[in-house]
């Protein structure tokens, strides 16, 4: 919400002696082209896009969810990312920039729980993969990542699994940005966590 991101530019601008300016939106019902129109506005050369956004309801087995709630996940996780990247990457093809799309591990095998959002970030790993054919001709690098456990304030931690900082996660980002792959794990062990979960026979599987 507005208070928290006022906090966070406040944080920014302190630490790092750099501008930051903050937008407002609800995934839900903003027009992307209205966003893009916002973001030129005030930074012209805009060359950076970082499609971070996401909503998820955990606790709940997907036909346990309200209509509404289900549609609401589509549309944060799947409709809007993809809407705001169709309607940015013009304005990256002209600066010759980076796109970002952040997912999930949620998605690395299906279960009752989580399957909307995990399904909505699927579908848009396959559309930056798609947006990243597109990019090569355009001098746009585009990059997916599976997003492991993160530390905020609803998870500290997870078990035995590490929960990732987030300035380390950002970091990361940062420096990975003009490399040219399509999508990978963060942090990249999580790929040995994937390997294993995808091939736990069915009869376990589905008591977990």
């Amino acid at each position: 919400n507005a208070q928290d991101l006022a906090a966070i530019q406040s944080d920014i601008i302190l630490r790092f002696q750099v501008r930051c300016e903050t937008l407002t939106r609800d995934l839900q019902v903003s027009d992307a082209r209205e966003i893009r129109e916002s973001c030129l506005s005030l930074f012209p050369d805009l060359n950076k896009i970082f499609l971070i956004a996401g909503s998820s309801v955990p606790s709940e087995d997907f036909y346990a969810l309200s209509e509404e709630t289900a549609i609401s996940l589509m549309q944060v996780n799947f409709q809007a990312p993809i809407l705001l990247a169709k309607t940015f990457f013009p304005q990256l093809c002209r600066t010759g920039g980076n796109l970002v799309g952040i997912g999930t591990v949620a998605s690395i095998r299906p279960r009752s729980k989580n399957t909307i959002y995990a399904a909505s970030k699927t579908g848009f790993e396959f559309f930056c993969k798609g947006l990243r054919h597109a990019g090569v001709k355009n001098r746009v690098t585009v990059q997916f990542y599976r997003l492991g456990f993160t530390r905020t304030r609803m998870l500290t931690k997870s078990g035995l699994i590490p929960v990732a900082d987030p300035d380390w996660v950002a970091l990361k980002i940062i420096q990975n940005l003009n490399k040219d792959f399509p999508s990978r794990y963060l942090p990249r062990w999580w790929w040995v966590i994937s390997a294993v979960y995808r091939i736990i026979p069915w009869f376990i599987f589905r008591r977990l």
